[in-house]
């Protein structure tokens, strides 16, 4: 298990592009993946889930990732949670 914290940095919050992108870097891997902001948690493969909880700027959010791969998904998404 790996557990990911990160600052959401983007003025504008986590919105569509920036989620797309997190999806998007996910989809090569299997290990399942849950988003936690605000208080609440969803699958963050889901734009959709991921958009509902409406993470603004400056937030500070955790992805945890469980499964076989999810050593190599974590390395992959360093670059992409810099961005968020």
């Amino acid at each position: 298990m790996h557990r990911l914290s990160f600052d959401v940095n983007d003025p504008q919050g986590l919105h569509a592009q920036s989620v797309a992108r997190l999806a998007d870097a996910l989809s090569g891997f299997a290990c399942a993946a849950t988003l936690y902001a605000k208080g609440a948690s969803c699958d963050a493969r889901s734009i959709f889930e991921v958009l509902a909880l409406a993470v603004p700027a400056g937030a500070r959010a955790t992805l945890v990732l469980m499964g076989d791969d999810a050593d190599a998904c974590a390395e992959a998404l360093a670059e992409v949670l810099a961005t968020l």
